[in-house]
């Protein structure tokens, strides 16, 4: 059954390449005949990339029950991967595809080939928060500071979908803290508290999730304001 539904696949994304190929090559003033076949033609490649989309959320639903029933642990995953680099290929904005495929790609310590493919979803997206601050935690892991900064600060010109805002703000303060400026990481972590803050007011919350709240922002303000000799291993 699983080999049958690979080659489906592979039939499919074939097709798709001939008849894209054919669509790109049709020589311009190519007259009236090719004019009026250009509609079905798109209408084909519509269908086409509808098909490929189709075929990749159910694969990524698929890899996703096998992650739950059958792992757990993304060290564990490597034979997932080429199912999640076909999903790529079937639908090259499927962001959850690279978002996990690398990460797991990282946690076979293979750092270059995650930052790699992570770095493919963001060509084919550019606007994925997600994809840069999964870039910027990598890069953060292997202390490459500047970069991981870099791209910190690219994803907080978009919203994201996976991580919070919260999250990137930490990510930022931390880089900055690597790289020695201080007072740029305090900011970060004070527009965290302020975040908190005005959510603690403005939004409709139950007794646990504002006391998580209160937690988060004075586990923080410990950070900001060390005391002690904390402050000598702070900021």
């Amino acid at each position: 059954m699983r080999k049958a539904w690979l080659v489906i696949i592979v039939i499919l994304l074939i097709a798709s390449a001939l008849f894209q190929y054919g669509f790109d090559a049709t020589p311009a003033g190519a007259g009236e005949e090719a004019e009026e076949n250009l509609p079905a033609m798109r209408r084909l490649m519509d269908f086409l990339g509808g098909v490929r989309q189709y075929l990749a959320y159910n694969l990524y639903i698929k890899n996703d029950k096998l992650h739950h029933l059958y792992f757990g642990g993304l060290q564990e995953e490597a034979e997932l991967v080429p199912y999640l680099i076909l999903i790529t290929w079937l639908d090259p904005h499927y962001v959850d595809a690279y978002f996990v495929g690398s990460d797991i790609i990282y946690q076979q310590g293979r750092t270059e080939e995650a930052i790699d493919f992570i770095n493919q979803g963001i060509a084919a997206n550019p606007e994925s928060a997600d994809l840069y601050a999964g870039l910027a935690d990598f890069y953060l892991e292997e202390e490459r500071y500047e970069e991981a900064r870099k791209e910190f600060e690219k994803a907080l010109q978009y919203e994201p979908q996976i991580y919070t805002r919260n999250f990137l703000l930490r990510g930022l303060a931390a880089s900055y803290h690597a790289l020695g400026d201080d007072q740029t990481a305090r900011r970060l972590l004070t527009e965290i508290v302020i975040s908190d803050d005005v959510q603690r007011y403005t939004e409709d919350l139950d007794y646990d999730q504002v006391k998580a709240i209160i937690t988060r922002i004075n586990n923080i303000m410990k950070e900001i304001f060390p005391a002690g000799d904390d402050a000598e291993r702070s900021f």
